[in-house]
């Protein structure tokens, strides 16, 4: 694709701090602490589909039930998938 002329290549930066915010609310159902929301913006780096595992995770009870508890953070979007897909 990237041979046609018609082809445009764009970089795509991550979700800014408060979008990241708002994502893990709409994927946990709740509003995240900020602390938790910042610390989800950090290791992600804003990255949407590792915030949404993330979320996924927080929301599934891997955090213990406390949205306070240190998060759970996988160090790759890969660990993040298979954490998941571990407990289905």
């Amino acid at each position: 694709m990237t041979r046609d002329p018609a082809t445009r290549r764009i970089a795509l930066k991550g979700l800014s701090a408060t979008a990241t915010s708002r994502l893990l609310e709409a994927t946990i159902g709740r509003t995240p602490p900020d602390d938790v929301a910042a610390q989800v913006h950090a290791e992600t780096e804003g990255n949407p589909f590792f915030a949404t595992e993330i979320g996924r995770l927080l929301g599934s009870g891997d955090s213990g039930g406390d949205p306070n508890a240190t998060l759970p953070i996988p160090a790759t979007v890969m660990e993040a998938v298979a954490r998941r897909l571990k407990r289905q």
